[in-house]
């Protein structure tokens, strides 16, 4: 069972601008560079925390639903399962009504298993999490962590999320059990 992101919004929850006030750059010298520390740190901040910043959708494959699934990235606003043939096309969208999702959790538990038979091989469970606005404490950490790499960049050593980072938004991690 692996999570693959299927799509994810273009629109980073901080801007250029804000990123340059953050590290008070006057030039655009650095913008490109600037630009893809946001989406990277960004990236890493949703790993670590497994909390969505912006709006995207995630989809687990599996043979046999027939234990609780997480999903990969929360807040879960949208759960669709379904089952898929050998060449992953949708065979049939399974009622709602055959599984149940915890929100809070992510879980996607099955009420019965559901395992491929001669009409289709699999189960595809998509998530989709909706962001509607960041927390500011989420933008604020994002920002100093853009402001930590682009101060460290080369240095290997200052490869992990900074311990000011994490304590900004620690509250806010999401741990599967």
């Amino acid at each position: 069972m692996s999570a693959s992101l299927v799509s994810r919004s273009a629109v980073e929850p901080i801007n250029l601008q804000q990123a340059k006030d953050y590290l008070r750059l006057e030039t655009d010298d650095e913008d490109a560079l600037v630009t893809r520390l946001i989406t990277s740190c960004r990236l890493e901040l949703e790993k670590w925390l497994k909390v969505a910043f912006v709006t995207q959708a995630w989809r687990v494959l599996v043979d046999v639903f027939d234990t609780p699934v997480y999903a990969p990235i929360m807040p879960v606003t949208a759960v669709v399962v379904t089952a898929i043939d050998s060449e992953g096309a949708y065979t049939d969208v399974i009622d709602a009504a055959d599984y149940s999702v915890d929100r809070n959790t992510g879980r996607v538990r099955p009420k019965t298993v559901i395992r491929g038979a001669d009409d289709f091989d699999g189960v595809q469970i998509d998530f989709t999490s909706t962001v509607t606005a960041l927390d500011d404490d989420l933008k604020t950490a994002l920002l100093e962590l853009v402001a930590y790499r682009y101060q460290n960049r080369g240095n290997i050593e200052a490869s992990a999320i900074p311990a000011t980072v994490k304590a900004m938004v620690q509250h806010l991690r999401h741990v599967s059990v």
